[in-house]
């Protein structure tokens, strides 16, 4: 649901310095994506490449904007990657479900981060 709260959030988030240009341009993207594919195809052709790192693919279970299925296409192409939908939110749920999306992270990164001699690293295996 949409509350003053949220849209006040949202406005917060978009007057930090390049955030708004950074979503202008993750959209004017992906209508260009679109309209080389087609809708249906939302899939990046690269992402076969990212199969030698951790990936955590997110998305709000309720997304109209990025429907849940093209989450689960990208999960399927990332060998290895982890899948989280989260319930009970839309397209930003790190806004809407803070404290679960946080949760999720922070897990995917304790399985993820390995540390060595003091210092973090990215494990590259699961």
């Amino acid at each position: 649901m949409i509350t003053n709260e949220f849209v006040d959030d949202y406005a917060r988030i978009n007057r930090h310095k390049g955030n708004r240009e950074a979503q202008l341009l993750m959209f004017r993207q992906g209508l260009w994506l679109i309209s080389q594919n087609g809708p249906t195809d939302l899939l990046p052709r690269r992402l076969g490449e990212l199969e030698d790192m951790p990936v955590l693919v997110m998305n709000g279970k309720q997304d109209t904007l990025v429907p849940v299925f093209v989450a689960e296409n990208f999960h399927k192409n990332i060998n290895g990657s982890e899948l989280a939908i989260v319930d009970q939110a839309r397209h930003m749920p790190m806004i809407e479900r803070p404290v679960e999306t946080s949760m999720l992270v922070r897990d995917f990164l304790d399985r993820n981060v390995v540390v060595r001699g003091g210092s973090r690293r990215i494990s590259s295996s699961p």
